[in-house]
């Protein structure tokens, strides 16, 4: 009997907490005894309530004791005793049976709560008691405790009332409640749990992070409309890899018709994310974002365009009302979801006044009104419709300032199952359909702010029946798990306090006190309209899931059972690989041949994969027909791997007529002689001996450990040639001497009489020993399987006589002389793969790359074959740079090996380019690789490029990184110039627009015309620095400018030096002209978009930082202003140049900053004139944002429309290249020529992403899905 979990350890007469202080409780009092010791744990309901009895007589217990049977529940128990203990000799063990185990029907389960315990049959008060609770079912159809009671203190007296057992007689009582199981899984085990036949649903795997992905996707699933709408999205054409559509169709399919757990491999490749993305959590509310974002793009243009904002999209009015004139400033704005506040609100309606609360403009604070002049207002925001689908976030995550981090708020925050929101909405708002919501889902965190996991609630029909959904197990639960697991709050005391550091709670000497928090809460809340909950969970039915994504399915369900197949074949088939003398003869390595023969240039052995119950004698004679050979003139023998590491013929298999007996168990099965002789490998290694024809009788030779012959393989080596030839095999006695031989190997080789020969013994790798022919084999240990090579004598050694000619090979490097030096060369050859760098200006997208698998599972043959760009060259670890470069040149029809560049590959994958090697006399390829030696299963991998000029050259030229902008910021390329550190910038020029001419051509993009925009007046030379000209007139212009230092930049001044530009980290940026930057806005109702006219111009700076200045951040950039444009106009063109939605644009705050600031204090935040410092702010002013004083922010109060992230650092996040101005309620600027009038001409203007730094820092990097 296996220990059982939650069993207690024996108790000794010290630690028996009953006997030491008897209760007055008598055993057999059960009303008295369940009120004292063994009340309800939890409020589940009771099925049934017993009280059974047994008296035992120690001395007449089997090893193994069952007791009596009685009922309960309408179920049958008895007590099963172990009186000296199934594991611990001497400690008793005792559990509750659940008799009718092996009758019951599949998937029977009762769950009880129930204590055992062990009492004086005459002093029913003296007792021992222990208690647990059980799911008991076929896995587990006992329960209790393995290490109950030390059976040398039963007769113990432990205290004053007398030991547990007198006479050798005490009693086991049983008080057992059998419980109710609304769910069916109370206290489950799960082992064998299947979703599907439990519930009708089923999971999602985890990919090693991605349950918070799992969570969001299960709950969009069964927001059915959702589903059906993106069923309807056409897909047929799409690229499975590339199509987030496609994909997520499929996974939707899969959760509606799969019986098993759903994959999201496919799915998060088609965003673009490889196996790390897939381990980092992301932040759920803007992965939701994005993903809607691009399925809405995705649906324009369809049946069902405009899926998304029917199903989520709301309206909210910001609104500015003065209390006493008839003016009001307000705009409307849509949602997708809302972000309420946890923090200070009990409720969720709370939280809807807290978001909906009005503030008042007074006194200092006035609101300056058109034509109105300050006037006292109420300022606010109001709800003008609810989406049928209403997402909320909770904000269980916000930036602690005190303490500089990001902290979790796990305070208790109640929800209804149901709520109205009328009151929220506005007066002038529709109310013809009722504003009453149903929960249909809670999403739960459980963990801190540095992770956790994530799982969902949902109730995925009408009813009120509800799921948990966590991961690849769902499981139904009660209303009360869901309150319970998703409200947070205490769980009682501590002395932890997840919200900052604990108060005392009275005055001078009070205990300080705090709680446990519970870490795991909701953080999104999913509502749905009453009125339309019938259409919007209306079922979806398997018709509507497209054809093609049903054929896939099926597709990959017929590969899965072919791979299926394909492992059953495997476990019931052997691989069988032979190897015979044309493999041998062909061999320049150690050893017989290379099994595998996976990289290039390697013979392929015969490999087959034959019944693991076919005879030998039916597979010899399958091999020989296969083969067009005779049965009776092959043998074959196994091949095993000796203790030296070398692969050596050992033994032949023992034919059936070898034996005395002849039957059928004389007839090995291959199976058998697998086990027999070939444990090491999965595979049946064979010798196929061919019949020399000068062998007598027409019988192979007898080698076995019976006879004293043995065979031996020859190979012979060929000087001039520098090659190994395998000549076959030889049969020795162990008695001849080597010398008898020697006739018989000139022969083979066909070599005159008089010539000498020296033999050499292949012992291993580095063991390569000269052999005394005078003595003998047995001497000699020679067996079978053994290599002798031989070559004629050489009369003169290299490293002893002078004056010798030093033969060398057409790449200088010196050529061995005897067997031994080529062999200990042999060590030092390994297979290098070359493929060409991605960093080649030829290379083609990686997108086109195949999908190369791990170097273990690579035909590197086939794979060369389809791309000649990529090969395999045997080279030497001692050879030198110039030595590896002209083999490769050679290869590739290069003239000049030295315009062959190398670069390590850190990875398995032969395209990723790491580190450029640097050329040295030093240099070899031992440096160059990172794997010194080579299995069967790894490759080194060499990246090359070709490059423009030799090396010796580059080395007088710099790469300068540089930035393409192309339009707006986010619209950005990356390439390198490379040009010679000897010239001017001018040079630089001429590169950058030859490469951005190269952009155009390839993207077929029109180039813009040469308009250069105008420019201040009296700054022709500034004029001329922003726009450097080419050598050659170009098609377009650009701008070109390099970043200093900080955020300060610069435009490239072609008279200076290369070196200027070549510091390390030092970027140049080329912005394609006419831009946004440069010209006022078009004309109103203007058909030719003409620019509006205004007066001066002059050009400024302009950088991002988020919160101080040393977080800078993204493409400065620069950017023209007009003395009489008004500030919106402006304001308007710095969004459309950094291409951001309208909502994320009201993130941005414009901030003054001095030439040369180091800190945020002496910049003033447009227009109060104050620094932000902490010191108050005008309301007036451009949103002063409350939180951060001095700051700025929108009036509107903060909502989050799905609009992605900030276009921060070239990150997409925008809503459209040509977002909807921005509006500013509050009292804007004039313009921003006017707020520059009185600063220094070298001022600059940030702006502070202000949102940024209140963001969830769980998540540092934005969510990209590519598309």
């Amino acid at each position: 009997m296996e220990e059982k979990p939650g069993s207690q350890s024996a108790l000794s007469a010290d630690d028996i907490s009953e006997q030491a202080t008897p209760a007055p409780l008598s055993i057999l009092d059960s009303q008295e005894f369940v009120k004292g010791k063994f009340q309800p744990k939890n409020s589940l309901k009771i099925a049934d309530f017993q009280v059974f009895h047994w008296e035992i007589d120690w001395n007449a217990l089997e090893k193994r004791t069952t007791g009596p049977v009685f009922e309960a529940g309408g179920h049958k128990w008895n007590v099963l005793l172990f009186p000296q203990g199934n594991q611990v000799q001497g400690v008793a063990s005792l559990f509750l049976e659940y008799t009718d185990a092996d009758t019951s029907p599949e998937g029977w389960g009762v769950c009880a709560d129930f204590c055992l315990a062990i009492s004086n049959i005459e002093k029913p008060d003296v007792y021992h008691m222990s208690r647990t609770e059980h799911r008991f079912c076929a896995d587990e159809s006992d329960w209790g405790f393995s290490q109950y009671y030390r059976t040398d203190l039963l007769s113990q007296t432990t205290d004053s009332k007398g030991p547990i057992m007198t006479g050798n007689k005490f009693r086991i009582s049983v008080y057992i409640r059998v419980l109710d199981d609304p769910t069916g899984v109370l206290w489950h085990n799960f082992k064998n749990y299947d979703s599907r036949k439990v519930t009708g649903y089923i999971g999602v795997d985890n990919q090693g992070a991605t349950c918070y992905m799992n969570s969001l996707l299960q709950s969009l699933y069964f927001t059915n409309e959702f589903r059906r709408s993106v069923y309807k999205v056409p897909t047929e054409n799409d690229k499975p890899a590339q199509s987030v559509t496609l994909a997520l169709q499929q996974v939707f399919h899969d959760l509606q018709l799969s019986p098993d757990t759903v994959n999201t491999i496919e799915l998060t490749k088609s965003f673009g994310w490889d196996t790390q993305e897939s381990f980092r959590q992301h932040d759920v509310q803007e992965f939701n974002r994005v993903l809607q974002d691009h399925l809405e793009n995705k649906m324009k243009g369809t049946a069902v365009d405009g899926a998304i904002g029917r199903l989520f999209l709301g309206k909210m009015k910001s609104y500015i009302r003065c209390l006493n004139v008839d003016f009001e400033s307000s705009r409307i704005e849509d949602y997708y979801d809302i972000s309420l506040n946890v923090k200070g609100c009990k409720t969720l309606r709370d939280s809807f006044v807290d978001y909906c609360q009005v503030e008042t403009l007074e006194g200092e604070n006035k609101y300056m009104a058109e034509n109105h002049g300050l006037q006292d207002a109420k300022k606010g925001m109001v709800f003008m419709s609810f989406p049928p689908v209403l997402h909320l976030q909770l904000k269980r995550f916000e930036y602690d300032f005190m303490y500089d981090r990001m902290i979790k708020i796990n305070d208790r925050f109640e929800f209804p199952f149901e709520i109205d929101l009328e009151e929220f909405l506005d007066s002038g708002a529709d109310r013809s359909e009722p504003c009453v919501y149903r929960l249909h889902g809670v999403l739960i965190h459980s963990g801190d702010v540095s992770g956790g996991h994530y799982f969902a609630f949902l109730r995925p029909t009408e009813n009120k029946k509800w799921y948990r959904f966590d991961d690849d197990r769902v499981v139904p639960v009660l209303e009360d798990e869901v309150i319970d697991e998703s409200y947070g709050g205490d769980i009682g005391s501590g002395n932890v306090n997840n919200n900052g550091p604990t108060r005392p709670s009275g005055g001078f000497g009070a205990v300080t006190r705090s709680t446990h928090k519970k870490i795991t809460n909701a953080y999104m809340l999913v509502y749905i309209r009453s009125s339309q909950s019938r259409k919007i969970l209306d079922p979806v039915d398997d018709s509507e899931i497209p054809i093609h994504v049903i054929k896939r399915s099926q597709e990959a369900k017929a590969e899965e059972e072919r791979r299926r197949q394909e492992l059953a074949e495997k476990q019931r088939t052997v691989n069988v690989t032979i190897v015979d003398d044309s493999d041998f003869r062909t061999h320049q390595m150690f050893d017989m041949c290379d099994f595998g023969a996976k990289l290039p240039g390697q013979s392929k052995l015969y490999s087959k994969r034959f019944p693991r119950t076919m005879r030998y004698s039916e597979f010899k004679e399958a091999y020989a027909q296969e083969k067009g050979l005779k049965v009776d003139e092959i043998r074959f023998w196994a091949i095993v791997g000796r203790v030296n590491k070398t692969i050596r013929v050992d033994s032949p298999i023992t034919e059936p007529n070898d034996l005395m007996d002849i039957d059928d168990q004389a007839d090995q099965t291959l199976e058998k002689i697998f086990q027999d002789n070939f444990k090491k490998w999965s595979e049946l290694r064979l010798y196929c001996e061919h019949m020399d024809k000068w062998v007598p009788n027409g019988r192979f030779p007898a080698c076995d450990s019976h006879s004293e012959r043995s065979m031996v393989f020859i190979k012979y080596f060929d000087q001039p040639s520098q090659k190994i030839e395998g000549l076959g095999k030889i049969y020795i006695s162990a008695k001849s001497q080597i010398k008898e031989i020697i006739p018989l190997l000139k022969a083979k080789k066909g070599l005159a009489d008089s010539t000498e020969i020296d033999l050499y013994e292949e012992i291993k790798p580095y063991m390569i020993e000269k052999m005394n022919t005078e003595i003998t084999f047995q001497q000699s240990e020679i067996q079978s399987g053994d290599i002798i090579c031989f070559q004629p004598t050489q009369r003169q050694e290299l490293s002893s006589v002078d004056g010798v000619v030093v033969e060398k090979d057409e790449f200088d490097r010196i050529l061995p002389r005897t067997i031994p030096e080529f062999f200990d060369r042999l060590t030092r050859k390994v297979p290098v793969f070359f493929g060409k760098s991605l960093a080649d200006s030829d290379a083609e997208s990686s997108e086109d790359e195949p999908n190369i698998p791990d170097s273990g599972d690579i035909d590197w043959n086939e794979l060369e074959s389809r791309d000649k760009t990529r090969f395999t060259l045997y080279l030497f670890l001692d050879d030198t740079y110039d030595t590896v470069a002209k083999e490769v040149a050679k290869k590739l029809g290069v003239d000049d090996p030295l315009r062959i560049q190398f670069s390590h590959n850190a990875s398995e994958h032969p395209y990723e380019q790491n580190q450029v090697i640097r050329r040295s006399p030093d240099t070899t390829l031992d440096n160059m690789i990172f794997s010194m030696y080579v299995t069967e299963d790894r490759l080194n991998f060499l990246s090359y490029e070709i490059l423009p000029m030799s090396i010796v050259d580059m080395e007088k030229t710099a790469a300068i990184p540089v930035v393409y902008l192309g339009g707006a910021l986010r619209d950005e390329q990356t390439f390198k110039v490379r040009v010679s550190i000897n010239q001017t910038a001018q040079a630089i020029v001429d590169e950058i627009y030859s490469r951005v001419a190269n952009i155009h051509l390839k993207s077929k993009i029109q180039a813009a015309p040469v308009n250069t925009p105008d420019m201040p007046n009296d700054s022709d030379a500034l004029k001329s620095q922003l726009l450097p000209k080419p050598t050659v007139e170009p098609a377009f212009t650009l701008r070109i400018y390099h970043e200093v230092k900080g955020y300060s930049i610069s435009p490239i001044e072609i008279q200076e030096s290369v070196t200027k530009y070549i510091q390390d980290g030092s970027v140049l940026y080329a912005e394609l002209l006419p831009s946004v930057s440069d010209q006022p806005l078009a004309q109103e109702n203007d058909p030719k978009k003409t620019p509006k006219q205004y007066g001066d111009s002059k050009v400024i700076r302009v950088f991002h930082f988020t919160n101080q200045l040393r977080n800078v951040h993204g493409v400065p950039f620069f950017f023209t202003i007009f003395r009489d444009e008004p500030w919106e106009e402006t304001w308007h063109r710095i969004q459309l140049k950094l291409g951001m939605g309208k909502r994320d644009f009201t993130k941005v705050k414009p901030v003054i900053v001095p030439e040369g600031a180091s800190s945020i204090d002496s910049c003033r935040y447009l227009l109060d004139g104050s620094s932000n410092n902490g010191s108050g702010g005008n309301a007036r002013s451009l949103g002063a944002n409350p939180t951060m004083p001095g700051a700025i922010m929108s009036p509107t109060p903060e909502t989050t429309p799905r609009s992605g992230s900030p276009a921060l650092q070239g990150e997409q996040g925008g809503e459209s290249a040509s977002p909807e101005v921005a509006d500013i309620e509050d009292k804007s600027p004039t313009s921003l020529w006017e707020e520059l009038s009185s600063d220094p001409d070298n001022t600059v203007l940030g702006l502070d992403y202000v949102e940024r730094s209140n963001r969830n820092r769980r998540t540092e990097k934005s969510i990209h899905i590519r598309g």
